[in-house]
């Protein structure tokens, strides 16, 4: 459940930053699909944060919920966009959705 979350917030902050580097351009299926490959690209080292302290955990730590809300906190501020550190390049994207498994390959 926590990588979910943490899946998708950060999808919604490249969507974000893809918004409004293109000067506040409606949110479109093309960057939509651009958020999508752009976080598939560099989600590995989320999840394996995410497991690392998973694995961590004691028996009940997990039923601390100001543990994970401060894990979540920390994991989004470690991985959203960060414009400096981008190479934004004009790519071509679908206009139609693109597929869980394009995601998964």
């Amino acid at each position: 459940m926590i990588a979910f979350i943490i899946d998708l917030t950060l999808t919604m902050d490249t969507l974000f930053y893809l918004v409004l580097s293109r000067g506040m351009a409606p949110v479109s299926l093309r960057l939509v699909n651009k958020a999508l490959k752009m976080f598939n690209a560099r989600k590995a080292p989320v999840h394996a944060s995410i497991r690392a302290w998973v694995d961590g955990w004691g028996a009940f730590s997990h039923l601390d919920a100001d543990v994970v809300i401060n894990k979540i906190k920390e994991l989004l501020e470690e991985y959203s966009v960060k414009p400096e550190q981008w190479e934004m390049r004009e790519e071509t994207a679908d206009e139609t959705w693109i597929s869980a498994d394009v995601l998964r390959g």
